[in-house]
């Protein structure tokens, strides 16, 4: 007689786990800090048990990993808990405080439009009771202090930028709260409170001695920031792996403010301010084609493939398998749009733009690129004959825009005009992914320009 198959952990979980008891529930973590991991478990008539694992951001994301392991041995299962945690670490919890934390992070990060582990959606959340009016409903606060607070994780560049839209067009530019892994930009009073929650001394110590130091620089006049940058090696200014390098930051970062005129644009640049960024992401100028329905699902794709022209890494290879997939699949679904035909030849490093635009007359990103590559300035472009009679343009676009003006700014090595380029990106109030990428290459041309003010400037008036 055939043997029967075996029904497989999977299926067991979706079909047949809500009839288990539900055993044990533990926490690790505190509410309030955000995140935590959640364990229940269930326990077969055999003694056995079956738990699901969860990773839970209240604050953003949701349910952002989950696991199980199926019919262990009470034994195993205290060997395995015992392998993960530290057991001190681990609050035994009832089921209802356990299942009102884990559906207050997924509904909010859902209502973000945040989407959810695939594994908890497939599989682990048939582990969980029906999510009704039989569960008593525990209030459990998301967000922080009121709003989604994102904090940059094991997401990689590509994918943080992918949050941040994601935000942005649910709940609009400025309704969040963001830290990105490579940005300093976070105000100080944040900094101590997230410091003072890894409860670390040595670390509180040094940011206090940070801070004194920055303040003792911000006191210097501009002659004093001159001399003390002076007394940093080249080497010790511009290279981060050199020990003196942050101090050297901090007094460059001290130095700029000499130098920042606020909003004091040159008048050429006035016409780039005519121009307003659209607070949707695809939009219709960037596709092309203003009769394109691009449906929500599709806009992802589209987004990718931005992503790797933009200069945002996945990976460490040119272009990431999910990149790759999202050309091939605009390629087979929107073969006949300019955008199409545009991220094919920019991942191709194509620079000749001439023919591009002899077959799409009227799309904006052919020409600026082609402005771009002939080296215009800002003053030598006729911006009504690229984007004709609009005023509300892309993100994408203004990035290509403020690509040629800070190829501009580098030739003519004007400090001053760095620090309002940077300026100028905050008030076009670009995406983060493209906003992100302008800001690094300005700030790491600026830096060259700041050795060459301090070591020109200062240098030949000690001789």
């Amino acid at each position: 007689m055939k043997a029967k198959n075996k029904i497989s952990p999977e299926k067991y979980i979706i079909t047949k786990s809500r009839s288990l008891e539900i055993d044990r529930c533990y926490l690790m973590g505190d509410v309030e800090a955000g995140k935590l991991q959640v364990i229940i478990s269930r326990k077969h008539k055999t003694g056995n048990i079956t738990a699901g694992f969860y990773l839970v951001d209240l604050w953003c994301m949701g349910i952002k990993d989950s696991f199980f392991d199926f019919n262990l041995t009470e034994s195993d299962f205290g060997l395995l808990l015992e392998s993960m945690y530290d057991r001190a670490d681990l609050t035994e919890v009832d089921y209802v405080q356990a299942h009102n934390i884990i559906y207050a992070a997924y509904e909010y990060a859902l209502d973000l439009g945040i989407k959810q582990s695939p594994i908890f959606e497939k599989t682990t959340k048939y582990l969980l009771e029906e999510d009704n009016d039989d569960i008593p409903l525990i209030e459990i606060e998301c967000g922080r202090d009121g709003r989604p607070f994102y904090e940059q994780g094991s997401e990689s560049a590509a994918e943080a930028s992918k949050v941040i839209r994601t935000l942005e067009k649910s709940v609009g530019k400025g309704g969040f709260d963001y830290q990105l892994l490579n940005e300093n930009s976070f105000e100080k009073e944040d900094f101590l409170d997230r410091l003072k929650s890894i409860e670390t001394e040595d670390i509180l110590k040094g940011l206090e001695s940070m801070v004194d130091i920055q303040k003792k620089y911000e006191a210097y006049t501009l002659e004093e920031l001159q001399q003390e940058y002076l007394t940093f090696s080249s080497e010790e200014r511009l290279n981060p792996e050199q020990a003196p390098f942050n101090d050297a930051f901090m007094v460059r970062d001290a130095l700029e403010k000499f130098y920042d005129n606020g909003e004091n644009y040159p008048e050429s640049w006035n016409k780039i301010l005519g121009y307003t960024v659209d607070s949707e992401y695809i939009i219709h100028s960037l596709l092309g084609d203003y009769t394109a329905a691009i449906s929500e699902e599709d806009e992802e794709y589209f987004s990718e493939c931005l992503d790797a022209v933009t200069g945002i890494p996945d990976t460490e290879t040119p272009l990431a398998k999910e990149s790759e997939d999202a050309l091939q699949y605009i390629k087979e679904n929107y073969p006949d749009l300019a955008f199409t035909q545009y991220i094919r030849a920019k991942i191709g490093g194509n620079t000749d733009w001439e023919p591009f635009i002899q077959n799409f007359p009227e799309y904006s990103i052919f020409k600026l690129e082609n402005h771009f590559e002939k080296g215009d300035s800002l003053g030598q472009i006729d911006l009504e004959s690229v984007f004709g009679n609009m005023r509300n343009i892309s993100s994408y676009e203004a990035f290509v825009l403020l690509k040629i003006l800070l190829q501009e700014i580098d030739k003519k090595q004007i400090l001053e005009e760095f620090i309002l380029f940077e300026n100028l990106i905050i008030k076009m109030d670009l995406f983060e992914s493209e906003a992100s990428v302008l800001m690094w290459e300005s700030d790491a041309k600026k830096i060259q320009v700041i050795e060459k003010y301090v070591t020109e400037k200062i240098v030949p008036c000690n001789k």
